[in-house]
C-alpha cells in the first residue's frame, strides 16, 4: 500500500526507537536507503519503504518532505530530538 498520510506510515514503525527514527530521518533527508528503510525516486517523488511492513510513504514535493521531517520529530516526542537522542544513546554505549 502506498500512502501520503504521515500518520499511517508512522503508525507502522516504532516511533520511540531512536535508531529506527534516526535511520528514517537520514533516509528521508538524504533521499537514499538507510538501515531498514529503502528509498526510491520517480521524478520529484520520493518513496520510503520500511523492511518491517508493507506501507510505502510517498513524498510528492519538497514541502511534503519538510513537513514529514517535522511530523517525525513530533511523533518521536523527546526533548533532545531524534539526532540528540541518537547521539546521547551512542555516548552512553561507549566503554570509555
Amino acid at each position: 500500500m502506498t500512502t501520503t498520510d504521515f500518520k499511517t506510515f508512522l503508525d507502522q514503525i516504532d516511533t520511540q526507537d531512536v535508531e529506527e527514527m534516526h535511520d528514517l530521518r537520514i533516509a528521508v533527508t538524504n533521499e537514499e536507503s538507510c538501515g531498514d528503510f529503502t528509498v526510491s525516486k520517480n521524478g520529484d517523488k520520493i518513496f520510503v519503504k520500511s523492511d518491517s511492513n508493507d506501507v510505502t510513504l510517498m513524498l510528492s514535493t519538497e514541502k511534503a518532505k519538510d513537513y514529514f521531517l517535522i511530523a517525525m520529530e513530533k511523533a518521536f516526542n523527546n526533548d533532545l530530538g531524534i539526532d540528540g537522542a541518537y547521539e546521547f544513546k551512542k555516548a552512553m554505549e561507549k566503554d570509555d
